[in-house]
């Protein structure tokens, strides 16, 4: 296998069987047919490919057969930073992309539904091989502060990349691997597609979220290594001890692992959590078996250093030649501190500094302080420009069900100066994370949109508080709500719809109305999913009456009025 150089690269070895198990589920694929449903679709699509494409496939095995399609027509896969149809179409729309290949998901003239030509009949694509400088995938990440960010990736790197790891982690023929990343992020990409690919062995073709979901799908198709995020292992980490198949790898990246989670999967499977560190700009750099025990190894190949300031460096045939300084390094964001044997450790972020009335504080710092506090479940902090001496100021998303904003910040004046506790706090059911676990910027300031400047969600508001507002609501990926509906298909229930998002926000926003007398209008339009991300609409044209709506994008998936006592009076919420 070659890595930049050398006459190609192999996505699967030479030798493997067309019988052989490639794609895992309740319809399983082989080898052979991917190649076969590949050329299909390329036969399908004709010679009106070129330039970039975007892949937009849900189902593992549809994505790989379609980027094997694209590739084989001469054309690169562009892969977008989320699944969401409105992010999809802003980003065609901005790099002049004109064609979307999808599995269901996709809208409009330009979207093209690929599962209509696999099956039929036409010649295979040959097993892919390829020049390692030619260009198979533009991977797009939505970056910090939420403007799409292009990564490019040749043949070389991705096929390197994905051979080293295979052989790092031993895969292998009869590994079995489930992920609960999208395969259009890099990581899922790498460890649900293409590790196996090029190892000779196979991966499960959904991707669940929620912990019961991960759980069946490891034990319905034998999985033998788990690829996750820390979000979705906060909750395999609460399953009882018979849930899992014995796993050999569990692989977690995209966000910092929480000692505490890697201690209780470990604990929970027997199998300690390797943790990756990376990004879509270098690809992997390094991986570590004692997650928060300090000492990250840098992957083969791959050189790590720290410079002046502490500041991360890289060198690495995964990061593009645009991407490296004239001596041949990446410089990263985070600051290290190297290690006598050779290894590092994190020393936080470097753009995570910024000056409060002439003091240095620490965002990662005071992210950490808040998630240590008793009740708080997860919790992101930004900086904001502001005029005046105090240069910035804090503002402190947090998911905290039972605790209001005075206890937070009481809580932090125990560990923090005045001047580092965060101005303007907003308690939230759930962070807007990403399906890999990131949080976008642009996404958490949106949360105070709509918020008291110094206080948080749970402040009074009187009728003189906005006649309509919307707040952005991510559904969490596991959610006990979805516990029990239902097994394949995962959806929220109306009543949790009511009580949870709509009820919640209505009063919390308006805590002088009544008890809740009835609810008219109502409609349940479409399904609530795992990691969807809604807006509430939410509507006050009287004083006891309140509209919402739940939205998905343009879509309405539920709708209707509720109606409030007076305030002197009782009423009761939905149960």
């Amino acid at each position: 296998m070659t890595v930049g150089g050398g006459r190609e690269a192999l996505l699967a070895p030479r030798e493997r069987a067309a019988a052989s198990p490639l794609a895992l589920g309740e319809v399983p694929r082989t080898w052979g047919e991917l190649l076969a449903d590949a050329g299909a679709l390329a036969a399908a699509l004709g010679e009106t490919v070129g330039g970039e494409v975007m892949v937009a496939c849900g189902d593992r095995y549809f994505a790989a057969a379609t980027m094997l399609a694209v590739w084989s027509r001469g054309a690169v896969a562009a892969l977008p930073p989320n699944g969401r149809v409105e992010t999809i179409d802003r980003l065609c729309a901005e790099r002049g992309i004109s064609i979307i290949l999808h599995d269901g998901g996709g809208q409009g003239e330009a979207g093209v539904d690929v599962r209509g030509a696999f099956g039929r009949a036409a010649p295979a694509v040959p097993a892919p091989a390829f020049e390692p400088a030619r260009r198979l995938v533009t991977v797009y990440t939505s970056g910090s502060t939420g403007a799409h960010v292009a990564c490019p990736k040749t043949a070389g790197q991705l096929c390197g990349e994905a051979a080293l790891l295979a052989r790092l982690f031993e895969v292998g023929p009869e590994t079995r691997v489930l992920a609960t990343v999208p395969s259009h992020h890099l990581y899922g990409l790498l460890f649900g597609i293409l590790v196996p690919l090029v190892g000779g062995g196979a991966f499960v073709r959904a991707t669940p979220l929620h912990a019961e979901t991960i759980a069946a799908a490891a034990r319905d198709f034998g999985a033998t290594m788990l690829a996750s995020v820390p979000a979705h292992l906060g909750g395999v980490a609460r399953l009882s001890a018979d849930a899992l198949p014995p796993f050999a790898r569990i692989f977690s990246s995209g966000a910092p692992l929480d000692p505490e989670t890697a201690r209780d999967v470990a604990a929970l499977t027997g199998t300690p959590v390797t943790e990756v560190l990376g990004s879509s700009e270098t690809g992997g750099i390094a991986w570590r078996d004692v997650p928060g025990a300090g000492g990250w190894r840098p992957l083969p190949g791959v050189e790590v250093e720290a410079d002046a300031e502490q500041r991360l460096r890289v060198r690495s045939p995964f990061v593009a030649a645009a991407d490296l300084d004239a001596a041949g390094w990446f410089r990263g964001a985070d600051r290290i501190v190297v290690r006598a044997d050779g290894g590092f450790a994190l020393a936080g972020r470097a753009d995570g500094v910024v000056k409060i009335g002439g003091s240095r504080i620490a965002l990662p710092e005071v992210e950490r302080r808040l998630r240590e506090i008793s009740g708080v479940v997860d919790a992101a902090v930004v900086a904001v420009d502001v005029p005046g001496p105090r240069q910035h100021e804090l503002l402190a998303a947090v998911v905290a069900p039972d605790l209001d904003v005075p206890a937070l910040r009481a809580a932090l004046l125990r560990w923090l100066e005045p001047v580092a506790v965060p101005r303007r706090f907003r308690i939230v059911s759930a962070l807007p994370r990403e399906d890999n676990g990131k949080l976008v910027r642009a996404r958490v300031l949106a949360l105070f949109s709509n918020s008291e400047p110094s206080e948080g969600l749970r402040t009074s508001r009187d009728s003189s508080a906005p006649a309509r507002v919307v707040v952005p609501f991510h559904v969490p990926a596991d959610w006990k709500f979805f516990r029990g509906h239902f097994a394949d298909y995962p959806i929220l229930a109306g009543v949790v719809q009511l009580r949870e998002i709509v009820l919640r926000e209505a009063t919390s926003r308006w805590s002088e109305l009544g008890g809740l007398r009835r609810i008219t209008g109502l409609k349940f339009k479409k399904p609530i999913a795992p990691g969807d991300d809604l807006d509430i609409e939410l509507g006050r044209s009287e004083p006891g009456r309140v509209t919402f709506a739940l939205r998905r994008g343009p879509e309405v998936m539920s709708s209707g009025a509720l109606e409030f006592a007076p305030p002197d009076a009782t009423g009761s919420a939905p149960s």
